[in-house]
């Protein structure tokens, strides 16, 4: 016999949906796919958990409620400067993953770092606004704030400062080498933050800021999709975002 609180996770499995793209067929009376338009195909997916959420920066800050999906769910929404493509790390939202060879990567022989990122033009959050290097300043102000009960990256303590000498590079200087640092803004809690829409809230009260309607209905990422429809410990709907940037990039 299946006891009630594991029939209830069940229950709310089955429920729990994430639909990406429209439907692959016309509706009656609407005009079918032209020639050389590809039909928007209909993905649903199940996931054993309540996604209260859909960040990673306020999930895995809340003691007992990193549920299931959530990262998942925010891998579909939200992109980072580079990430990880099976053993590789390529670029999305900035032009060119740093390397010494290319001199985005420096190493100084005190053991000091300097990483540069070069953000793409053409990157914009879903609501149209163009993504630039302070978007990543103000997100780690937000990710080393111990005020906010998030979880702190510890890739940070390696960090001596981030700055942006104008709206397409961004600059991390290190206290120390790190093997790790091109991982910084490619995943999980050092996903950019949209500054325009959250650096107001975040200013006037740290205390209601975790609880804005952003991290959950209202998201708005940089990411494949965007976020149409929340429904809380129910379904969430996503759409194609057109405008993505590494649309046709692998």
């Amino acid at each position: 016999m299946v006891s009630p609180k594991r029939a209830w996770i069940i229950a709310l499995a089955a429920t729990l949906a994430v639909v990406a793209c429209a439907p692959a067929t016309a509706p009656v009376g609407s005009t079918a796919p032209q020639p050389g338009e590809a039909a928007r195909k209909r993905v649903i997916a199940v996931v054993l958990g309540d996604v209260y959420t859909v960040s990673s920066f306020l999930a895995d800050g809340t003691a007992g409620q990193n549920n299931p999906g959530i990262a998942e769910v925010e891998k579909l929404l939200n992109e980072g400067l580079t990430v990880l493509n099976g053993p590789t790390r390529v670029a999305r939202l900035a032009e060119q993953v740093p390397a010494t060879e290319n001199g985005l990567w420096k190493v100084f022989p005190d053991g000091t770092m300097e990483i540069t990122w070069k953000i793409r033009p053409n990157a914009t959050w879903h609501d149209g606004t163009p993504v630039t290097a302070e978007d990543f300043v103000f997100s780690s102000q937000l990710a080393t704030d111990n005020d906010l009960a998030v979880a702190h990256n510890p890739i940070y303590r390696y960090v001596e400062s981030i700055t942006a000498p104008n709206a397409e590079t961004l600059v991390a200087k290190w206290r120390s080498p790190y093997i790790e640092a091109d991982q910084l803004f490619g995943g999980g809690n050092s996903l950019p933050l949209p500054r325009h829409l959250l650096e107001g809230p975040y200013r006037a009260s740290r205390d209601s800021f975790l609880l804005l309607p952003f991290w959950n209905a209202g998201y708005v990422g940089t990411g494949a999709f965007r976020l149409r429809t929340f429904e809380p410990s129910s379904h969430l709907v996503v759409e194609v975002n057109d405008q993505y940037v590494s649309v046709g990039r692998s």
